[in-house]
């Protein structure tokens, strides 16, 4: 994998949530520069681009561009004091008040929730004081919650800690080496009672090391250990955790030492995503070639350990790839992109990971794009985190009205949350503001500020 490949797939996300509706001309002008830059033709993004997504990523990794506020990527889940972001639209929320720069964890309150079970029907929301600003990234875990939030400057993540995702402090400016020249977080995930964080700086940078991986047992204290694996994407639960990186798929069962994994199935297959749901871990891509080999097809595998893995049942659908997973406690959805047509995405469901099919219209929460590239892909952005699945997004393609949160557990029986509180508006205003699953509700991050959505059954 060259460095073009792992920025493209690494920003896949950040090119489907810019909003160009909300954005200047300027910004707009650079976003596609931005884009015509990292085109790959011999095997292009094909990501969905819904106009009105509410979400943060990509408007951040422009800005960096344009002004020096950068990002880089769930589950799901950066370092000096965050500055005063922004505002660009919608409704301004309370500012969320920096806290010191050095953790006090004496003074944080609250304590890591219990797992709300419960069928939600809507959220309170509202506004946080001293919670991290255009929050990124989550990563949630037995011993709460790590986040990652941009900030304008030299350094452009900040790497944040919570028990409860309400009252959070931030870590320190060196945390993951954030305080190096272009380092960012490229992905996270729960690893059994602990969590690992991968790092990444782009060739040219002036680090020391292009690619690390960190691991904590308790969120604040990082250690990086001497590894062979170079993750793009992580996901793991209580039995360890898994790995994607340019030389396939690797299995920890210690959060520390990895081994490598051989999937069965056609060789040179391309694994594009990976999720752990329950005990169960899950990967998929594509297999074959677009030039004179088989005619490309998707491709999923599962295994109950981590280790020894057995290929799924899919529709053989020429030309598509899946592209992302995302678990629940009931089933997994995914997307899977097309060649044949640029920017169109099918919604795929699963039950277990064993078996996929292709999902009907009626089961997508916010309904299809009408107009545009991506026309008859999915509205709104996918998440989940192995207990429920959630899509955050607007039904519209201009974004006239305000953003709907949609919540499942199968991702085929979907139901809209009410929103009520002062924050509500706020947080559900079209533009760049993204929604992170917690444990008992809705983290709700973007420029204007933070809010919590607790959860009401």
């Amino acid at each position: 994998m060259d460095e073009r490949e792992f920025e493209d797939r690494l920003n896949r996300r950040m090119h489907a949530r810019f909003d160009s509706g909300v954005a200047s001309p300027a910004l707009r002008d650079r976003v596609a520069q931005t884009l015509r830059r990292n085109a790959r033709p011999a095997r292009p993004v094909r990501w969905r681009i819904p106009a009105a997504a509410a979400a943060v990523l990509v408007a951040f990794a422009v800005l960096a561009l344009a002004s020096g506020f950068a990002i880089a990527p769930a589950v799901g889940p950066s370092t000096s004091a965050a500055p005063t972001a922004t505002s660009t639209a919608g409704p301004t929320a309370a500012p969320s008040a920096t806290p010191s720069a050095t953790p006090t964890l004496a003074g944080l309150a609250g304590t890591v929730p219990p797992l709300s079970t419960s069928i939600w029907t809507g959220l309170n929301v509202h506004a946080l004081s001293g919670a991290p600003a255009a929050i990124s990234n989550v990563i949630t875990w037995m011993g709460g919650y790590v986040a990652i939030a941009a900030v304008e400057g030299p350094i452009s993540e900040t790497v944040w800690f919570s028990r409860d995702g309400r009252s959070w402090i931030q870590l320190p400016a060196s945390t993951f080496g954030l305080d190096q020249v272009e380092m960012s977080v490229s992905a996270g995930a729960p690893c059994r009672d602990g969590v690992i964080v991968a790092t990444y700086t782009p060739a040219g940078a002036t680090a020391a090391d292009d690619h690390k991986l960190w691991y904590s047992s308790d969120g604040t204290t990082w250690v990086d250990p001497t590894i062979d694996v170079i993750p793009t994407m992580l996901a793991g639960n209580s039995s360890g955790a898994i790995a994607a990186d340019e030389t396939g798929l690797r299995f920890t069962s210690d959060c520390k030492t990895w081994q490598p994994i051989t999937l069965p199935g056609p060789a040179g297959a391309t694994v594009n995503a990976i999720a752990a749901s329950g005990s169960v871990f899950v990967a998929a891509g594509w297999s074959g070639s677009r030039d004179g080999g088989p005619a490309e097809q998707p491709i999923a595998w599962w295994s109950a350990d981590g280790q020894q893995w057995t290929q799924a049942t899919v529709p053989k659908v020429t030309g598509e790839s899946l592209v992302s997973i995302d678990a629940g406690g009931g089933g997994l959805v995914g997307l899977a992109n097309s060649d044949a047509v640029g920017g169109h995405s099918d919604l795929w469901t699963s039950p277990d990971g064993r078996t996929w099919s292709i999902a009907s219209h009626n089961v997508d929460p916010l309904g299809l794009q009408s107009t545009g590239e991506g026309q008859g892909s999915p509205n709104g952005d996918f998440a989940g985190d192995g207990t429920r699945l959630e899509v955050f997004g607007n039904p519209t393609f201009a974004g006239t009205v305000p953003n709907q949160i949609w919540i499942s557990t199968d991702g085929i029986h979907w139901k809209r949350l009410s929103i009520a509180g002062t924050g509500g508006t706020a947080a559900m205003t079209p533009g760049q503001t993204s929604a992170f699953l917690m444990r008992d509700g809705i983290l709700f991050s973007g420029l204007n500020g933070t809010w919590f959505g607790d959860a009401t059954p």
